[in-house]
């Protein structure tokens, strides 16, 4: 059933193996293909994932707060990865100044699902896309020091559903 629910979605079709990102409660010990065994770490949810495959990192917001505060940036470099969120209830908001909350460097890669700002000093974009067919869907980009989304050096970046306000670039 998942398999078919996930086919449906977005741009990529292709369906590789599915990881799991808890940053209130995973360990990056674990091997991240369940919820129970979840990674707190984006970088080592792409660790586990392969380039070209298909597969999918699943943002877990369970923080008892009900708004799940992750501050790592995401530097996406593996092809055919699908990032997916569950809506503004898992938000990106980085404390680091030195570059965007979410570049995407490799090709044919989705994010979906997310609320997505900058750390409150510097310039830095909400998500830089460098490589070609990224697919950006369904994110509220907000507070933004730079520009909420900046596109170069890419072809056919699709960018839907999403909300970009009060961005500074």
């Amino acid at each position: 059933m998942l398999y078919l629910l996930q086919s449906l979605r977005g741009k990529q079709r292709s369906v590789g193996s599915y990881f799991y990102w808890n940053p209130t409660s995973g360990s990056d010990a674990k091997d991240g293909t369940t919820p129970s065994n979840a990674v707190a770490t984006f970088a080592q949810a792409q660790t586990l994932a392969s380039a070209g495959t298909g597969d999918t990192i699943f943002c877990m917001a369970t923080s008892a707060t009900g708004t799940t505060t992750v501050t790592e940036t995401l530097n996406i470099t593996k092809a055919n990865l699908k990032v997916m969120g569950p809506g503004h209830t898992f938000q990106l908001v980085p404390t680091s100044t030195t570059g965007p909350t979410v570049t995407i460097g490799a090709a044919n890669v989705e994010v979906s699902g997310f609320y997505i700002s900058t750390a409150g000093t510097g310039s830095q974009n909400a998500i830089t896309v460098t490589a070609n067919n990224a697919f950006i869907q369904d994110n509220w980009i907000a507070t933004v020091r730079g520009h909420g989304i900046s596109v170069s050096a890419s072809s056919k970046t699709n960018i839907d559903s999403c909300v970009i306000e009060h961005c500074g670039g």
